[in-house]
């Protein structure tokens, strides 16, 4: 027993004075504690432990759960350490045993590899194969590692049959493109590393199973490394400083500059779709670049165009952008491609990848060259536009070497400053500077040209003057990217849900202006992208046509028009010329732009015209906006509606401009056609069809005319057509289709003589005669006074013109009056011709707002049968608050213009003397006022006027005292419009008054006040011309 003690004690001694054995003191410290062979006493052993804290780790890693219970240690530190180490030996142990396998499986490779006869004699080389696989699956080994290792074994037979059969054992291999990759990446480790990798671009060039794409990835230097060197040029840190600084295939430069590109032709003519840069290696450059030259001049592979197009194709590709480093190799290479495309136009397709991969990312790299630039639209030209926009969308954003970076950064300041100094004094001197940029930089000015436009709306006029320099390529990649814009995501209203937003409109703007100052570039492809969205039901895009059409053709359709404006739309060209102030270049650049957008619409091939499909979009967006448009809103849905309606007459309009009556009528449907099969609005295609319709009944009513018998056969299938497709017999049964096709076919020139417009401008021309010196006039080379005197008989004889024309046209159609209404009520007649004639055609403009007030009194002075012009009038008046309400503000426009022609009518015949010589002579107005005498029927007009007067009083009131936005805004429009002839009589304009007082003090929206202040500002001068007394009493102030 002592001897063990004896043991016992020189072991504890040892662990005492060695730390390091400190796990061997507590084993035996505790197997003494369990042993009752031993004499060792746990209290002893107990405060040992106590007072040496620093052994207490070393404890806990030997002791057990009892032990420490029964030494009152911390169990919770003891088990926490015990989870630790368990975790620490799970994880661990597997590693070191997947270790161990892996080296005794690389080391079992190695002997085998070292001891295989393969590199004397190599008739194992595939049981090589086979050896690998065992040892892969056996050892659990990297298969590309093992393969490294093999290809180390045989590299020495790269140049003999025994690599072939090598090589040729390795085709069943699926992942040869891995193999390899893992290969070369890393042979760029190795100084000598050309020679180390012929081997392997020999077998990635010969097996057709190697994917090349995937060989990218093992390349170095990462893609990543290109964009932070040129960040760090700029001033921008990279993120991390990780990748290489050496360009992919750098192995390549020594094996060109050696033996030139003929051993590794295969390799690299399989590489070359890797996009692999050739930058930083100029002798493999260069050397490409001769060898380019010479297939490009080569005579004898002519007789085979197709592979010696390959051919120049893989080594294009192969040098990338590089290929515009020599402007004569560029030059000679588009000049080889538009032969080729010349003779063969399916070789486009592989073309295209070459221009968009290599040409164009590869201009910054040129000095200015316009002719270079010239050349490469004659060949993409060529492509529909999707193909050229992928062409230029691709090459925005390659970017092949550092320096080409930097090239397209310095760019773009430039281009900024030039942007930032444009104005109109120097849109001459900076344009010259920007189209110069734009011949290395198309892309880069395009996009730049279009953020300052966004920006700054005001910056149009100039920019457009500047790109004045630019060529055919540079405005065909500004044409699609501004596509690209209004394709985006982006929302193209503001915020509010209720207007355009800035973005939106200030493209739309600069398309048109654009479009307008530059005639070379195609309208085709934005017309198709119009006529595109709005088949998909998107109303916003109509604002780029809305554009366009203003731009080229000059027609706009205004909203706020004053009444002198309106009435000289029935003037004669004379008078409008006076007042346009229009050269005969302005008409001149007209007329162009009008024949230019005809070409655009029709196309070269006429099966695929967009004439008729643009109409029709139109209209049936204008039809269906209310209930397609996704918003509560009536505000909103009225200006988009208005939008659709001002784009329908702008079209419609160049219609009639740019066809004439004959082709309008061939190349438009039937009116039974548009009315049924289309469903399109009775209103609009009237309007369309007027040039025809009016042609047509002036013919036939012109008995000397060859034609008037086909025109009038044409006139009575239209009216039969009408009568088919529109309303129903009871309408038929009131009016008939003759006087349907009758109003709908006449202008405002037709019915109205705007007399006092051309007796103030004849005045005015006399005066100016009078007074004018004998100066010359610069356009006519005669005096200014006989200019002036030979101007204002040519109003004259316009004038005299027009009232023949309208009383001729007159007398025609009031012949047939008599069969117009075909009922004896009075009553139905005016409704019906209301309901169905006047109101939907004074909805759609200005000048057919006038026409239906002078038709109807044109209508009322004939007096035609069975036709009351006082219960026409009676209706309009008793539901005139429902119309205005029912108007967008556009409409309301329109229909304040009718309000305003007829109120003034009636207002003048409130004077005794006008009332008699053209009232009293009309049966109507003796029948139905049922007075004998002048006098009394007169009293009873009056009191008619004030009833129509209160009337419209009450409804107006009605719509005021309302909240809804659409009542109140349309009421205050259409009163600023009738201010001139509505409120009469003092008591109702004093109610009007302060109804719209209160309104301009306590209503919160700024558009609401701002209107009711002005018709109050203009109410104000009218309130002393206000009468006060009765109707009974103004007839006697009259007389």
């Amino acid at each position: 027993m002592s001897n063990t003690d004896d043991r016992f004690a020189s072991l504890m001694q040892i662990s005492r004075d060695d730390p390091s054995n400190s796990d061997d003191y507590f084993w035996v410290r505790l197997s003494a504690a369990e042993s009752s062979a031993l004499s060792v006493d746990p209290l002893t052993l107990q405060n040992e432990i106590h007072a040496d804290h620093a052994m207490v780790n070393g404890l806990l890693l030997n002791a057990d759960t009892n032990f420490i219970e029964a030494q009152r240690l911390s169990i919770g530190s003891w088990s926490r350490k015990e989870l630790r180490t368990n975790t620490k030996i799970t994880y661990q142990l597997p590693k070191s045993d997947l270790l161990a396998e892996n080296l005794e499986g690389y080391a079992r490779a190695l002997s085998t590899l070292r001891m295989d006869s393969l590199t004397t004699s190599g008739r194992r080389h595939s049981k090589l194969i086979v050896e690998s696989h065992t040892l892969m699956g056996l050892f659990k080994l990297n298969p590309l590692r093992v393969f490294d290792l093999v290809f180390d074994s045989v590299r020495e037979l790269a140049d003999s049959k025994h690599g072939d059969a090598f090589a040729t054992s390795l085709e069943s291999s699926t992942h040869l493109s891995d193999i390899i990759g893992f290969r070369l990446t890393r042979c760029a480790d190795f100084k000598r590393r050309h020679k180390i990798a012929q081997f392997e671009l020999k077998i990635a060039a010969e097996k057709e199973n190697t994917e090349i794409g995937r060989l990218y990835p093992y390349l170095l230097p990462v893609d990543r490394s290109l964009y932070d060197k040129a960040r760090s040029l700029q001033g921008v840190s990279p993120v991390d400083e990780l990748y290489s600084d050496e360009p992919k295939f750098l192995f390549l430069e020594s094996t060109g500059s050696k033996a030139g590109l003929l051993p590794i032709q295969a390799s690299v003519e399989r590489i070359i779709r890797l996009g692999c840069g050739t930058h930083a290696l100029p002798k493999l450059r260069a050397k490409m670049c001769e060898q380019l030259k010479k297939r490009i001049h080569d005579e004898k592979e002519k007789h085979d165009e197709n592979q010696k197009l390959e051919s120049i194709l893989r080594i294009v590709f192969f040098l990338g952008p590089n290929v515009c480093c020599d402007a004569a190799l560029t030059t000679e290479l588009l000049k080889y491609f538009q032969r080729v495309v010349a003779n063969k136009r399916e070789h486009l397709k592989l073309i295209e990848p070459a221009i968009a991969k290599c040409l164009l990312p590869g201009l910054p790299l040129l000095r200015p060259n316009p002719l270079i630039c010239e050349y490469i639209w004659k060949v993409v030209h060529q492509l529909p536009l999707a193909s050229r926009g992928k062409i230029y969308k691709h090459a925005m954003f390659v970017t092949c070497s550092t320096r080409l970076t930097q090239i397209k950064s310095s760019a773009d300041k430039s281009i900024m400053r030039i942007l930032r100094r444009l104005s109109n004094q120097n849109a001459k001197e900076l344009g010259r500077k920007l189209g110069k940029l734009a011949l290395c930089h198309p892309l880069t000015v395009t996009k730049a040209v279009l953020q300052q436009v966004q920006a700054y709306p005001n910056m149009i006029a100039p920019i457009v003057q500047a790109l004045k320099y630019c060529t055919a390529l540079t405005f065909d990649t500004l044409t699609f990217s501004v596509l690209e814009h209004f394709t985006e995501t982006k929302s193209k209203l503001k915020e509010d849900g209720q207007n355009f937003s800035l973005w939106f409109s200030a493209l739309c703007s600069f398309s048109g202006t654009l479009l307008r100052q530059y005639h070379d570039i195609e309208l085709n492809d934005l017309l198709r992208y119009i006529l595109k969205k709005l088949d998909e039901g998107e109303v916003l895009d109509l604002l780029i046509l809305k554009d366009l059409i203003s731009k080229l053709t000059g027609i706009e359709i205004l909203k706020d028009v004053s009444s002198l404006e309106i009435q000289r739309m029935a003037a004669g060209e004379k008078l409008r010329g006076l007042h346009e102030n229009s050269t005969s270049t302005d008409s001149k650049r007209r007329m162009k732009g009008i024949l230019r957008l005809r070409t655009a619409i029709e196309g070269s091939d006429a099966s695929k015209s967009m004439m008729l499909r643009l109409l029709l979009a139109i209209a049936k967006c204008r039809q269906r906006i209310v209930l397609k448009t996704a918003s509560a809103q009536m505000k909103f849905l009225g200006q988009l509606f208005d939008e659709c309606h001002v784009v329908l007459l702008q079209y419609i309009s160049f219609l009639h401009t740019a066809y004439s009556v004959a082709e309008l009528k061939n190349s438009l449907p039937e009116i039974q056609s548009l009315l049924c099969e289309h469903q399109l609005d009775a209103a609009v295609v009237f309007h369309l069809y007027r040039p025809i319709l009016r042609q047509t009944l002036f013919s036939s009513l012109d008995t000397s005319s060859s034609l008037a018998e086909s025109h009038n056969q044409y006139w009575k299938k239209l009216s039969r057509d009408v009568k088919a497709s529109l309303h129903s017999d009871e309408l038929w049964g009131l009016v008939s289709p003759e006087f349907y096709l009758t109003f709908w076919s006449l202008n405002l020139e037709d019915v109205y003589v705007p007399k006092e417009l051309y007796a103030k401008a004849r005045a005015r021309t006399v005066k100016y005669g009078s007074t004018a010196s004998s100066t010359f006039d610069q356009v006519t080379q005669l005096p200014s006074n006989v200019v002036h005197d030979e101007l204002a008989e040519s109003l004259n004889v316009e004038l005299q013109q027009l009232i023949e024309h309208v009383s001729r046209g007159t007398q025609c159609i009031l012949r047939k009056n008599s069969t117009w209404v075909q009922t004896a009520d009075n009553l139905s007649p005016a409704s019906v011709i209301l309901e169905t004639c006047v109101l939907p055609r004074c909805k759609i403009s200005h000048a057919d707002a006038l026409y239906c007030s002078n038709f109807v009194e044109l209508v009322g002075r004939s007096d035609t049968d069975s036709f009351s012009f006082i219960q026409y009038y009676d209706t309009l008046f008793r539901n005139v608050s429902y119309l205005i309400y029912a108007c967008s503000e556009f409409e309301n426009k329109f229909f304040a213009t009718f309000l305003t022609s007829g109120m003034a009518q009636l207002t003048r015949w409130r004077a005794c003397d006008v009332y008699k010589r053209e009232c009293w002579q009309r049966s109507e107005f003796r029948n139905c006022l049922n007075q004998s005498s002048v006098e009394a029927s007169f009293k009873d007009y009056l009191r008619v006027l004030y009833k129509w007067e209160h009337r419209l009083t009450k409804g107006i009131l009605r719509n005021l005292q309302n909240e809804d936005y659409m009542e109140v805004a349309n009421s205050l429009s259409s009163l600023i419009a009738i201010v001139d002839t509505f409120p009469v009589t003092e008591l109702l304009g004093n109610y009007i008054y302060s109804q719209v007082k209160r309104i301009s003090m306590r209503d919160k929206r700024d558009d609401i006040k701002t209107i009711s202040n002005r018709y109050l500002s203009l109410l104000n001068l009218k309130r002393a011309s206000w009468k006060c007394v009765p109707p009974e009493d103004d007839s006697a102030s009259q007389s």
